[in-house]
């Protein structure tokens, strides 16, 4: 059993370490170029490349860095949706690139920054072996997770 003397003498050593986990929290935590609204362009753009970059071959690698870039609403719907969409893909021998992005911010703050992109893809399948471009129009809402912006929910009429 401890006792009341054992709790006081307890105290600073307590006190101490909380003082080091807040100072190792500030030191660490990403500054403030981190939460930019260019970085969330950056990253939007970066996940314009992954999310239109696949093979029907390679597609566990895909899910994986779509996954990686997401969060929230997203990130849940695209996960309940690779089953159906390994499907689909590997029927008819999909496969995807990225051609161009164009990513603008249309304004948001710290924590949640919405981006357009403009994509074009370049596609081929079984069914269409020559390579087609794409067009994609897309609005991405970025949201601020521990100094990394993640894709949290998108709208666009082709993903």
């Amino acid at each position: 059993m401890v006792g009341e003397g054992d709790l006081l003498s307890r105290k600073p050593i307590l006190g101490t370490l909380l003082a080091a986990l807040a100072a190792a929290a500030v030191y660490s935590a990403p500054n403030a170029a981190a939460w930019t609204p260019e970085d969330a362009r950056l990253a939007a753009c970066d996940f314009a490349t992954e999310i239109s970059s696949y093979d029907s071959a390679t597609l566990d690698d895909y899910f994986q860095r779509v996954l990686a870039r997401s969060t929230g609403e997203f990130a849940t719907s695209f996960a309940a949706s690779i089953p159906s969409l390994r499907k689909s893909i590997q029927q008819v021998q999909a496969r995807s690139w990225l051609e161009t992005a164009e990513c603008a911010s249309a304004g948001g703050d710290l924590l949640r920054q919405r981006v357009l992109i403009y994509l074009v893809a370049i596609r081929t399948n079984a069914v269409e072996p020559e390579p087609y471009r794409q067009v994609i129009p897309v609005t991405a809402t970025m949201e601020n997770v521990w100094g990394r912006w993640l894709v949290s929910e998108v709208d666009s009429p082709a993903l």
